[in-house]
């Protein structure tokens, strides 16, 4: 029969040799404090699931199956007895190991985590060989993250060590990032060591010396104000590593702090230690705390009564409220809600809208709800709900507006009265047009019915548009539906948007949606749909062009460029020359110039001989101007010489000039020397070569 208080007493154990290998910090290296306990015996659970055979060095199966595992103190310590039963050897091998995971792509978080684990223990047994099979590392930024590992580990024990090995680190290894890791251990290995390092490194990014002196103000806080003070602006840059320092500065001496906000000069640093000390004190007496911001002067209240709320809502919510409330000046008790609801409206939401709600209105009270639209988004839907309704009625507009969207995912009717609930002018806005979208695909006629009772035209027209477009994904058939309900521009857009997402997953019938529309909205439909055609069929999709083109009224070709260069393209994937004959039979100038300009694009990647020995044949004019520009772009890089001479054969003098121009510009970007020669031996009118002149100065 099992004994419970044996259990007990066992798992004490336990728990207190973890603490010791987890936290102690200046006992020598971990390899010692496991040897010299008895924290491996403790860990055996024989015939438990938590078993672990120490009789002989894990297998990289066993350490990744461990690492898996380690996601509490207890495992995390089991994976640390099975490191340290390998010696140098052992993990030179299974470190070989895991880089070939990596180099062959088989490599997950876990394998990175193990690495690193590693690394920290082979730089106590043998360092030189450490860092050696870190420099035959092919990627800096595993070699990177590996540097900065393995000193700070040696730092633990072999401070001095590891403070050698810094200065020898390669050159493509960012020193700031190993420093700042190598900082940060030693700060908490051997202050002292750790002290001397920073003093005597005055090129360390002010990044990495703010982070130190914050990590070590509670031990050497005598040493770390003076070099504060240094810092300059980057204090301001850093404020969040200054008020770290105060505050560990105003858990030792208050009064000291208190003292020093009387002293110093700087607005920063008397700004960071006020939050200290006023946070401090309102700990233990919120009262005295409140006196001592009153204090202050006038333009430093504001500031210390945040630090003294943000604290006292954290320990008395009901009390703080009821002590902000009372405070007369509206103009200053708003000024400090704002503070606060800066200060704690991500870490305690709940209580930032308490304190928007005694807020008046004004602009304070609207920067404070700015403040917490996100972080209110943030939380759990049912506690986002209540969060919102504690507001009065109404301030939760902006609140409203975002939460409808994400509720009707949920529930649809809870969704749709919080979007009644919403003023018009948000439900006319961007966040009632979300709502509406999102509602569609749940029950899109729910969703036409609000639109149309949307009081604005404008917005009517806008809210369909939008409910149309997202239907044209997942239903395109009830957005087809619809269409007839939209207006002007906009229902131009939405047939275009409808016909190809509908294309897309079903060419057949979006064509024949489209051939049974009439006049402009027949031939932008068709056009829309070959452009999706032309992705897997470009011959099939030429002809459904060919067709709508045919139909276009007077004035609407130039609408359909974008459509005859998608078939272009891909039909040049194909067959260059037949797309490139298809293109110059277009007829209409306006989309035969696109078409064709697409067309030798892509030909001339593929066959760069064949495409321009076919612009060479066209007639001068518009459509050879189009096809001579792709090859230009092709030849610039490789042949600028004749980029040049191409370009100097357009027809047209303004293209012509802005194509040498820009051949011309990449080549002296390249060769300034040799751009200067080809300009030379171009051939260019007097004019023309002058004028080339000027992208050279």
């Amino acid at each position: 029969m099992k004994r419970p208080w044996a259990a007990l007493i066992l798992g004490l154990l336990v728990g207190f040799g973890l603490a010791w290998l987890i936290r102690s910090e200046k006992a020598g290296s971990i390899r010692d404090r496991v040897s010299a306990g008895g924290l491996e015996r403790l860990m055996r659970d024989k015939g438990g699931s938590r078993s672990l055979d120490f009789s002989e060095a894990p297998s990289l199966a066993e350490l990744e199956s461990l690492m898996g595992q380690a996601r509490d103190r207890a495992s995390k310590a089991r994976l640390t007895l099975a490191i340290y039963k390998l010696n140098a050897e052992q993990i030179y091998g299974v470190m070989n190991e895991l880089r070939e995971k990596i180099d062959s792509g088989r490599s997950d978080r876990n394998t990175y985590n193990l690495q690193t684990q590693l690394i920290g223990v082979w730089m106590e047994l043998n360092a030189e060989s450490a860092l050696g099979w870190i420099d035959s590392m092919a990627s800096m930024n595993i070699r990177q993250n590996l540097y900065s590992t393995a000193l700070s580990a040696l730092a633990e024990s072999k401070p001095h060590e590891a403070l050698a090995y810094l200065s020898n680190i390669p050159g493509d290894i960012s020193r700031s990032r190993v420093e700042q890791s190598l900082m940060w251990s030693l700060a908490q290995s051997d202050p002292d060591v750790a002290f001397e390092f920073y003093q005597s490194n005055p090129d360390v990014s002010e990044n990495t010396r703010m982070n130190f002196l914050s990590s070590i103000a509670s031990q050497k806080i005598d040493q770390v104000i003076p070099e504060l003070e240094k810092m300059g602006d980057a204090v301001e840059r850093s404020s969040w590593a200054a008020r770290n320092i105060f505050q560990s500065w105003a858990a030792q001496d208050i009064e000291a702090v208190k003292a020093y906000i009387d002293s110093t000069e700087s607005e920063v640093l008397k700004m960071a230690a006020i939050e200290a000390a006023a946070g401090q004190l309102a700990k233990k007496d919120p009262a005295a705390a409140i006196a001592m911001a009153q204090s202050l002067g006038a333009k430093d209240q504001a500031k210390g009564m945040q630090a003294v709320y943000s604290t006292w809502m954290d320990r008395e919510p009901e009390a703080a409220l009821a002590s902000l409330a009372g405070i007369d000046n509206s103009r200053l008790r708003d000024k400090i809600c704002e503070e606060i609801v800066d200060h704690i409206n991500w870490q305690n939401p709940k209580g930032a809208v308490a304190v928007i709600a005694v807020m008046e209105d004004g602009s304070a009270k609207n920067d404070a709800i700015r403040q917490m639209r996100y972080s209110v988004r943030q939380q759990p839907f049912d506690e986002q709900e209540a969060l919102i309704r504690q507001l009065p009625e109404a301030d939760r507009g902006p609140f409203l507006a975002g939460m409808a969207s994400e509720m009707v995912r949920r529930d649809v009717e809870r969704g749709t009265q919080v979007y009644l609930e919403m003023s018009e002018k948000d439900r006319a806005g961007n966040d009632g047009q979300q709502f509406l979208g999102e509602l569609s695909r749940i029950d899109p006629d729910r969703a036409f019915e609000l639109a149309n009772e949307l009081p604005n035209a404008a917005a009517k027209n806008s809210a369909i548009s939008s409910i149309v477009n997202n239907l044209s994904n997942s239903s395109p058939e009830t957005a087809a539906a619809y269409l007839e309900q939209l207006k002007g521009g906009q229902k131009d857009q939405a047939i275009t948007s409808l016909a190809r997402n509908w294309a897309e997953k079903d060419s057949d019938a979006a064509l024949k949606w489209a051939q049974g529309l009439s006049g402009d909205q027949r031939v932008q439909a068709m056009a829309s749909v070959s452009a999706q055609q032309a992705e897997h069929s470009p011959t099939e999709a030429s002809k459904v062009f060919e067709s709508a083109l045919a139909s276009a009224p007077e004035g609407m070709a130039g609408k359909l460029q974008g459509s005859a260069q998608r078939i272009a393209e891909n039909y040049a994937k194909e067959d260059g020359a037949a797309a490139a004959q298809w293109a110059l039979s277009l007829g209409q100038e306006s989309v035969a110039k696109g078409a064709v300009s697409s067309t030798v694009q892509v030909w001339a990647q593929k066959d760069l001989v064949a495409a321009s020995e076919w612009t060479n044949a066209l007639d001068d004019g518009p459509i050879r101007d189009s096809a001579v520009q792709p090859i230009v772009k092709r030849l610039q890089n490789e042949e600028p010489a004749a980029a040049i001479e191409w370009a100097a054969s357009m027809a047209d003098e303004g293209s012509r000039k802005n194509t040498i121009r820009s051949a011309l510009s990449n080549w002296y970007s390249n060769d300034p020397e040799a751009a200067r020669r080809g300009l030379d031996n171009a051939g260019l009118d007097q004019k023309t070569h002058d004028e080339m002149l000027k992208v050279f100065e």
